[in-house]
Parts: C-alpha cells; sequence; structure tokens
C-alpha cells in the first residue's frame, strides 16, 4: 500500500471509569482486611485443635497413670498376701521341727521346705513384674507346702501318741524294775548281813591257855605264877582253838603276840608283821600254821626270850585272820 493511500481510522475501545475518591464504607469492607482475618481465624482453630491434642494425650495419659497404679497397688498387695502366707508356713515349718527335734525324728525334709520357701521369698521381692503364670505357679508351690504341712501335723500327733505310749510303758517298766531293784537291794541286805553274820560266826575263839616255864636243863617249872624270870630258859605256851561248827576246815594261820610288862611286843628271830581286819600293820612275835577241826585244835609255841625277864605281867594275844580271838596271861616276879 503506498503513503498516499488514506487508513482506516481505529475501532474505539470503551474507556474504564476509575474508582471513585470517596471512602468505602463500613458495610463493604476491604480485601486486605477480610484476608487478615481469615488467618487469625486458622491459628485459632490450630490452637484450640492442639489444646484439644494435649487435653485428650494428658486425659489419655492419667487414665494410664491410673491404671498402671492399679495394676501396681493390686500386684504388690497380692505379693504381700503371698508373702504373708509363705512367712506364716515359716513359722509352722519351724514349730513341726523343734517339735520332731523333740520326738527324735528325721528333720533333713522340713529343712529342705524351709530353705524351698526362703527361695520363693527371694524371687517374690526381685518380681516387678507379677504376671499371672508366676502367681499360678507359686500359689501351686504354697497349696503343695500346706498339704505336706497338714499331713506333718497329723505325723506329729501320731508320733506324740506313740512317744507317750512309749514313755508310760518305760515308766511302768521302771517302776516295776525298780521294785525288782528295791527288792535285790533287799536281798543283798539280807545277804550281806547274812554273809557277815557266817563271818562273824567262822570268826575262831582261844582258850585255855596254859603256860609252863623250862629250866636250862629241860626240866619243867611247876605251873605256879608268878614265874622265876631268872630261871626261866623257855616258856611252853599252849591253848585250843575252840570248836566251831560254821569255820572252815582248813589251815589256818596262828599269830602270837607277847607283850612284856612296860608294853612292848617282844621280837625274836621269827618275828615279824601280819596285816589285821582294819588293814593296819601288827607286830607278832611266833607264828604258826594249823589245820584246824571244827570240834577245835590244839596249838602249842616254845618260846625262848632272847632278853631277860622283868618282874610284871606278860599278856599274850591270839590273832587268826586278822581277828583277835584270845588272850591270856602270866607273871614273872
Amino acid at each position: 500500500m503506498s503513503e498516499n493511500t488514506p487508513r482506516r481510522p481505529a475501532p474505539s475501545r470503551p474507556v474504564a471509569k476509575r474508582p471513585s475518591a470517596t471512602p468505602p464504607s463500613s458495610d463493604n469492607p476491604e480485601p486486605s482486611a477480610s484476608k487478615g482475618n481469615g488467618k487469625k481465624g486458622i491459628l485459632i482453630g490450630i490452637v484450640v485443635v492442639l489444646l484439644l491434642i494435649n487435653g485428650v494425650q494428658f486425659f489419655l495419659g492419667e487414665q494410664k497413670k491410673k491404671e498402671l497404679g492399679t495394676t501396681i497397688a493390686t500386684q504388690s498387695d497380692s505379693i504381700s498376701q503371698y508373702m504373708a502366707q509363705i512367712e506364716t508356713m515359716e513359722l509352722r515349718l519351724k514349730d513341726q521341727k523343734a517339735e520332731i527335734e523333740k520326738l527324735g525324728g528325721d528333720v533333713s525334709t522340713l529343712e529342705s521346705q524351709i530353705a524351698e520357701l526362703e527361695e520363693a521369698k527371694t524371687k517374690l521381692k526381685s518380681s516387678f513384674n507379677w504376671s499371672n503364670n508366676q502367681r499360678k505357679a507359686l500359689q501351686k508351690q504354697l497349696d503343695g507346702h500346706k498339704y505336706i504341712l497338714s499331713q506333718r501335723d497329723a505325723e506329729i500327733i501320731n508320733l506324740k501318741t506313740q512317744v507317750d505310749s512309749l514313755h508310760q510303758t518305760v515308766n511302768q517298766k521302771n517302776v516295776a524294775l525298780q521294785e525288782k531293784e528295791n527288792v535285790i537291794t533287799d536281798l543283798q541286805g539280807n545277804v550281806e548281813s547274812l554273809d557277815t553274820k557266817v563271818k562273824n560266826a567262822q570268826v575262831l575263839s582261844a582258850g585255855n591257855f596254859n603256860f609252863i616255864p623250862y629250866k636250862k636243863n629241860g626240866s619243867a617249872f611247876k605251873p605256879i605264877q608268878p614265874f622265876k624270870g631268872k630261871s626261866i630258859a623257855k616258856l611252853y605256851v599252849s591253848f585250843k582253838l575252840m570248836p566251831n561248827a560254821v569255820a572252815m576246815v582248813e589251815t589256818k594261820t596262828v599269830y602270837l603276840q607277847i607283850v612284856d610288862s612296860k608294853g612292848n611286843i617282844i621280837n625274836v628271830d621269827e618275828s615279824g608283821t601280819f596285816s589285821n581286819v582294819d588293814g593296819a600293820e601288827v607286830f607278832y612275835t611266833l607264828k604258826s600254821d594249823e589245820m584246824y577241826q571244827r570240834e577245835g585244835t590244839e596249838v602249842n609255841f616254845d618260846f625262848v626270850n632272847s632278853n631277860d625277864y622283868e618282874a610284871g605281867t606278860y599278856n599274850v594275844n591270839i590273832f587268826v585272820e586278822g581277828h583277835l580271838i584270845g588272850k591270856g596271861s602270866f607273871d614273872i616276879k
């Protein structure tokens, strides 16, 4: 198209009107204010929701705490009850042990039970998660102990009955035995008394003393006292062991004791000692073994004094089996 060709005029466009400068009324808020209020509402809603969630969580936590506390309290109470049962059983077991020990029975099983209960107590003290299976197992164990306790109580009663019966029997036998011992003691006393009487009856006696002095030439003086001491070379002493129906027929050792006027026992080469019935040692002048006969036995001694006779009375004592059985005397002038 040439530059001289006339152009068509452009189509007219509608002109937009500018908004009025008059401020908006309250009935028609501005768009920016409405948008700010919406954000605040959302925030408030979120806060409310969060508060609701926290409240629900707190409520649920408190409920769980209560439930846990209830569970713990229940378990603690259950454990305390079981602990009380175990301690009661232990006391009964210890009482049973003491009773059985008194009765002389075997307590090894009781000691094992006590040890088992002590172990159960230890486990209970360390049990924080107390399950139903544990509770059932322990209850079963305790029921077993209860049964054994009741059975043993019956056994103890039976054992006490047996022991009482045995004691009664023993007491009766002791009484009977004591009565027999009393009888035996009486019999022994009678026997001892009789034995003493027999022994006393068996003790010999000496009598019929006779003293004959001899001169140096062997001739005898007349047996008229007092004798002349300076003329006596030998003194013949004779006596008789008197008859005794209960004495033993056997050889008897006869001891002759001559006591001078001053109370001294005269000793010669054949002299010695013997024990009397009291156990004391006694000096004798001469001794002789004689066969005793129950109808009586004559005994003779020849006494030669190594010293001169002094004036006075001389006592002659005869001993057999430790007993002084006879006395005699002669006088010297």
